[in-house]
């Protein structure tokens, strides 16, 4: 269901394959930073583990290397999780202002609706009473 309401020139969309879609993406990336905090830490233990058994030199000191990049790329799959949280936290928020907005527009429309309506009857009611007063005089002469 595709829902667009107007007041004034303002657009309200709320179209839910556009927050299936921004949802689903959060979503992959959510699996996607969760994936990468699970390899870099196997990557870091394995480098430590791997490290601690190598003697002195180049090669060790390329383990510890490996260890240290895989325990920041952990840092920065965590920080990129805690982002996309607050995407999807983001994400609620706005849908519920977007139903909020649209509920009072409604509601507005309504109301304006209705007025258009009062004056539409109330005119017609004048006219009615001014075709019966016209009655009237002719019944009168």
């Amino acid at each position: 269901m595709h829902n667009t309401i107007q007041k004034n020139n303002i657009y309200i969309h709320n179209t839910p394959l556009c927050t299936e879609i921004f949802s689903t993406v959060l979503h992959t990336k959510k699996d996607t930073a969760e994936m990468v905090e699970e390899v870099a830490e196997i990557m870091e233990e394995a480098a430590d583990d791997i490290a601690d058994h190598l003697p002195e030199g180049k090669l060790r000191r390329a383990a510890r290397f490996v260890e240290s990049v895989a325990r920041e790329g952990a840092k920065d799959a965590v920080l990129a999780e805690d982002v996309i949280m607050k995407a999807e936290e983001f994400e609620k928020e706005m849908d519920s202002i977007i139903e909020q907005g649209n509920q009072k527009i409604e509601v507005e429309n309504d109301t304006e609706n209705h007025a258009a309506k009062a004056t539409e009857i109330k005119t017609k009611i004048g006219e009615i009473k001014q075709m019966n007063a016209v009655k009237n005089e002719k019944i009168k002469s």
